[in-house]
């Protein structure tokens, strides 16, 4: 999910298993920042708000299309290079995705805001969501945990695992482009809350909202489910992660060792 808010010059970008619906689902019903640009999952509907707004504000009109005399192949070409999904805004995109379809100049005055959470905490969430059917997957997985993780750490030809790919680097790093605040899963309504008085938006307060009682449930311990090597094999393929966010696999619902003010460059 993606939100641009012009007024506020910012833009939101919503990361993998990190309450990233639950956090926009918040920003856009409960605060002005969902009142410009945005486009979200269709979980905002029960809330009475459309999945999408405004979300072809940025599209590039610079390039027009051929006269009708040309050949149906240009025409189409051209009309995909016009209204492609490049060139609207998406639900998941990276800092790289905003870059392309907002230029640089308007992304540079912008702050760039996004969710993080423990990776070892992550993975075990994500594991759980594609056993379970969802995700993407036709029906519910049937490896293991080990298996899975053994898949999710395999490097590709980019020097990046999938589960880093998946969970965090799209928004981390890229072409110079910076993440100026993050928000932590971990302590998720204080996160929030800073981080909206800073933009001067007005709010009831994220503990204050009905999604908040989801967020507030109990979790299991994601320790359970990994061997030491295991665990170990996590830290050494996050490590790039890990020393911008100093999650500790022993500390489970901890937000990791820095202000949440930090500003993190890729």
């Amino acid at each position: 999910m993606t939100i641009i808010d012009r007024n506020k010059k910012f833009i939101y970008l919503k990361s993998h298993k990190t309450a990233g619906t639950s956090t926009e689902v918040y920003l856009i019903t409960q605060t002005a920042l969902g009142s410009d640009i945005y486009r979200t999952s269709k979980d905002i509907e029960k809330y009475g708000f459309a999945k999408k707004r405004r979300d072809r504000e940025f599209a590039s009109f610079k390039r027009a299309l051929p006269d009708p005399r040309h050949s149906v192949s240009d025409w189409i070409l051209a009309t995909k290079l016009k209204f492609g999904s490049k060139m609207r805004v998406r639900e998941h995109m990276t800092g790289d995705d905003v870059l392309d379809l907002v230029g640089q100049d308007f992304f540079d005055q912008c702050s760039v805001v996004t969710n993080v959470r423990n990776p070892w905490d992550a993975l075990v969430s994500s594991y759980k969501w594609q056993r379970g059917g969802r995700g993407g997957a036709s029906r519910p997985v049937e490896y293991s945990f080990p298996e899975f993780l053994s898949w999710s750490l395999g490097v590709g030809d980019n020097g990046i695992s999938i589960a880093e790919e998946y969970l965090f680097q799209p928004y981390i790093s890229g072409r110079g482009w910076v993440i100026d605040r993050v928000i932590f899963f971990e302590d998720l309504a204080r996160s929030i809350n800073d981080t909206l008085s800073v933009f001067g938006v007005d709010s009831i307060g994220f503990e204050n909202a009905s999604i908040y009682e989801k967020r507030a449930r109990k979790k299991e311990d994601y320790r359970l489910w990994y061997s030491d090597i295991e665990a170990y094999a996590v830290e050494e393929r996050f490590s790039s992660f890990l020393s911008l966010f100093r999650y500790d696999f022993n500390s489970p619902g901890t937000p990791p060792m820095m202000g949440s003010q930090s500003v993190v460059q890729g």
